[in-house]
């Protein structure tokens, strides 16, 4: 579709409805400044038909989630490429990653922007490990000892809304909810679950881990007694609360009110002296 090779700062998919809402809500919330280059028509001779409508609604979704318009631009004239970065790329990777700080504002600005990306792309491959720790730790498994499955596209969903709770509002996901006056207890929505995010606890009472739960609906297909419906709702209960962060927000209030506590003290004993200047000016 371009017709030339592509840039440093440009990536080429092969198909453009490869590219799922949770990516683009992902790439959205942290990168504002990006394009996408859709030249009309290149889709008319593709045996896979209907690219260009899957890839318009997945942008047309990530962008209600994250609250923010994203260009998309048809004449390759539009595309905005300012930085250009002759030098071997791989090299210069390898070389800001292992320098960071200081280091960083010492480049030209083409290569602090590199610097900004990878460090940026390097802390979140880091929050997205914690958060499977997390996870992990908290709900990893069913009862029967089932691992639980996070796929990739939750993965996105889960650290971006731990950076931007704000945006959980924003979405709308279905889970399945549970009569159990009908419920049987016969694990059938237990077996089918791709994810294992079902569960049977207790005495065999249906139970749900939300994080995990993709709103596939094939625990209610699947149900016998009908006892499960999806329900719609906000993401609210897709933030997971990272211990690491709320450890580090206790601390840091800590630290401000041992600082107050001094700042007081020093002020106390700066006004008993001036007190005391006072009295022998006398």
């Amino acid at each position: 579709a371009l017709k030339r090779m592509p840039r440093e700062n440009e990536v080429v998919v092969a198909c453009v409805g490869d590219i799922t809402a949770e990516t683009w809500f992902s790439v959205l919330a942290d990168y504002p400044n990006v394009s996408v280059y859709l030249p009309l028509g290149v889709c008319d001779k593709c045996r896979n038909t209907g690219g260009e409508d899957i890839l318009g609604e997945a942008i047309a979704t990530a962008e209600e989630w994250a609250g923010t318009g994203m260009g998309l631009e048809v004449d390759p004239k539009s595309l905005k490429c300012h930085k250009r970065r002759e030098y071997e790329r791989k090299e210069y990777m390898e070389k800001i990653a292992r320098t960071t700080g200081l280091t960083v504002t010492k480049l030209n600005p083409a290569t602090a922007a590199l610097a900004s990306v990878t460090q940026k792309l390097k802390a979140h491959r880091h929050q997205i490990t914690q958060l499977e720790r997390t996870l992990n730790t908290m709900c990893g498994t069913t009862t029967a000892k089932r691992r639980r499955t996070l796929t990739h596209g939750r993965q996105l969903v889960l650290s971006t809304l731990q950076n931007h709770p704000e945006l959980a509002q924003n979405m709308q996901v279905s889970t399945p909810e549970c009569d159990f006056d009908k419920c049987t207890s016969c694990g059938e929505c237990v077996n089918v679950c791709p994810t294992f995010a079902c569960d049977l606890v207790g005495s065999g009472r249906f139970a749900l881990e939300s994080t995990y739960c993709l709103g596939c609906g094939a625990c209610v297909k699947v149900c016998p007694e009908h006892a499960l419906k999806l329900v719609e709702h906000d993401a609210s209960n897709l933030v997971v609360v990272d211990p690491e962060a709320e450890e580090k927000a206790a601390q840091k209030a800590r630290a401000h009110e041992e600082a107050q506590k001094v700042k007081a003290e020093a002020k106390a004993k700066l006004d008993k002296m001036l007190d005391q200047v006072e009295k022998l000016a006398d």
